[in-house]
């Protein structure tokens, strides 16, 4: 006796799968055993009814997803971290990066984790404001999620063999974190303090002088005449 079995995927893949007493045939697949297609009938299942049985299987696809946690710090000291930072992500989208999201501002705080259930995919920040006093970061940092895993990349979606100078990746215990490092904006002088007095007297006493030798050739030249 052979009974044809309709398998009904919710992805709405429809198999026909032949039933019997030996062997049982899918494509090119063959079980050994009668009723040994429930082995690869993943997911839940229930028989509709009918000599004729009908299998509706139910999968359920668990993308993987991860966090990255964004930590800001001074190039000068490592430990100084930098509130007030800000990000723009952008994910690759059929061949081209698009904006993913709103921006990202960096709190650095122990429970503030920017980035939550990034799914696979090619990424890369753009740092659109520096923290006070701090530089703006001049690259994009490109990175990738496979399998729940983060890597550091290029442009080209390389993995990153040379350590980048202004960042680096560390995952401890399953958490991801990405510490980015801003350089300091030189100081000038500020405006009310003594440093530009200085400045002023010195200029002062350049011109008094370079007046004060001018007035005396000048003074020649009448006498000579």
């Amino acid at each position: 006796m052979q009974v044809w079995v309709t398998v009904i995927f919710t992805v709405e893949l429809v198999l026909l799968v032949l039933w019997s007493s030996e062997v049982l045939k899918l494509n090119t697949l063959h079980f050994d055993y009668p009723k040994q297609w429930a082995m690869f009938a993943v997911g839940t299942y229930e028989i509709l009814g009918g000599d004729n049985a009908e299998v509706k299987i139910t999968n359920t696809y668990n993308e993987q997803t991860t966090d990255l946690d964004l930590v800001k710090v001074s190039k000068n000291d490592t430990n100084s971290k930098l509130d007030g930072a800000a990000f723009q992500l952008y994910k690759k989208e059929n061949g081209t990066y698009q904006k993913s999201g709103d921006p990202i501002t960096i709190k650095n705080g122990e429970t503030d984790i920017e980035l939550i259930g990034l799914k696979p995919g090619e990424y890369y920040l753009e740092e659109t404001k520096a923290p006070v006093g701090y530089m703006l970061l001049g690259k994009k940092i490109y990175f990738k999620q496979v399998d729940g895993n983060i890597s550091l990349t290029d442009e080209q979606v390389t993995e990153s063999v040379e350590k980048p100078e202004f960042w680096s990746l560390s995952t401890t215990n399953e958490k991801n974190v990405l510490t980015i490092q801003n350089q300091i904006l030189y100081s000038l002088p500020s405006t009310g303090g003594n440093g530009i007095y200085w400045y002023m007297i010195g200029g002062m006493v350049l011109m008094s002088t370079a007046a004060w030798i001018l007035y005396k050739n000048k003074c020649r030249e009448v006498l000579g005449k």
